[in-house]
């Protein structure tokens, strides 16, 4: 379309090109468009941009890595109680995480959340806990503790939270578990000069996780030495370094993970064997046996006649001295006396 032989601008003219009759509407539009200036970006705006970048990858990352989270329960008799303990692969507290604890019991598609916690602020995380349910502090931990066990409680938990890779996290599963009964049929099936191998039998059900605890004494000892540490998949074991041809005293007892253990079971009387007489405590070399007895009897019948003739012989010579002395005593106080009286006839 033909436009007027000048077109101006109400005003002032900013512009300094004029636009003919021959013109068209498009030069007219490029002529008239009001030329910007060009702005220089803030500094605030490139640093938000940057943020929001870093963010951004972050998310990126932490999508296609996930986060891992593990959580362990502790089996537990009912009426006592239980806990759930959640291990994050990062510390919540300075990731600021939404999280939760949530209960599946035994069923794959339906869950409740126990607890739930959110952050309203950087130092404000807020929780929820189901009745029953307490909490502790939040770290790469989170404690989830249960006053009072029951068959509502039991089954599979799962810690989950915001950004949590489905296949990274590892549920737990909390059982009852029932009191420990101690071993029966405890019996000796080996032996040797210095060892003792028992058996028993284990009336538990559930045995998984659990060891045995071995103790033995002589029977005239009082006290009592242990081994710990029998694994559950044995039901028997060896005591060495026994004394030979001694009698102990045995017993056993279930040992939990848990630290729960049973009382120790009805002591049996395991024996080791008896050294053989020929062999027991000899250190010289083995020597024929000759019998002395007839030789020594022999000597002393020989020797017995010699012996009373000789005694007999003894005291003949005794007395025959006793009474020689008697007589030269006799003799010699008979003349002293002559000699008394001569001489008195002599005065």
């Amino acid at each position: 379309a033909a436009l007027p032989a000048t077109v101006q601008r109400a005003g002032k003219n900013r512009y300094s090109s004029e636009i003919r009759a021959q013109g068209s509407v498009h030069s007219w539009l490029a002529h008239s468009r009001p030329r910007l200036r060009r702005k220089r970006p803030k500094p605030m705006i490139l640093l938000h941009v940057l943020m929001v970048s870093f963010l951004l990858l972050d998310y990126i990352v932490v999508s296609v890595e996930g986060l891992e989270t593990q959580s362990t329960c502790e089996a537990v008799r009912q009426g006592t109680s239980g806990r759930i303990t959640c291990h994050y692969s990062e510390d919540i507290r300075q990731t600021y995480r939404d999280f939760s604890v949530r209960w599946y019991g035994y069923h794959d598609d339906k869950s409740v959340a126990v607890v739930m916690c959110s952050w309203l602020s950087v130092q404000d995380v807020t929780c929820v806990a189901e009745p029953g349910y307490t909490y502790g502090e939040v770290s790469n931990m989170f404690v989830v503790s249960i006053r009072n066990v029951t068959n509502q409680h039991l089954g599979r938990y799962a810690c989950q939270g915001v950004q949590f890779v489905a296949d990274k996290i590892i549920p737990c599963f909390l059982n009852a578990s029932e009191e420990l009964v101690p071993p029966s049929e405890i019996h000796q099936i080996n032996s040797t000069y210095e060892s003792t191998t028992i058996s028993w039998r284990d009336n538990n059900t559930r045995n998984n996780g659990t060891t045995y605890q071995v103790r033995y004494k002589q029977l005239w000892s009082d006290e009592y030495t242990s081994a710990d540490g029998v694994q559950s998949s044995f039901t028997n074991f060896t005591i060495f370094g026994l004394v030979p041809g001694s009698d102990y005293n045995v017993s056993v007892r279930v040992l939990r993970a848990d630290g729960e253990s049973s009382d120790w079971s009805t002591g049996t009387v395991a024996r080791t064997k008896r050294l053989p007489e020929c062999t027991a405590n000899r250190t010289l070399p083995e020597q024929p046996y000759h019998d002395a007895s007839p030789f020594f009897v022999g000597m002393a019948s020989a020797l017995l006649p010699v012996t009373s003739f000789l005694v007999i012989l003894y005291f003949h010579f005794r007395e025959k001295r006793r009474r020689a002395g008697e007589g030269r005593f006799q003799r010699r106080s008979v003349v002293q006396h002559d000699e008394e009286e001569s001489a008195s006839f002599v005065e």
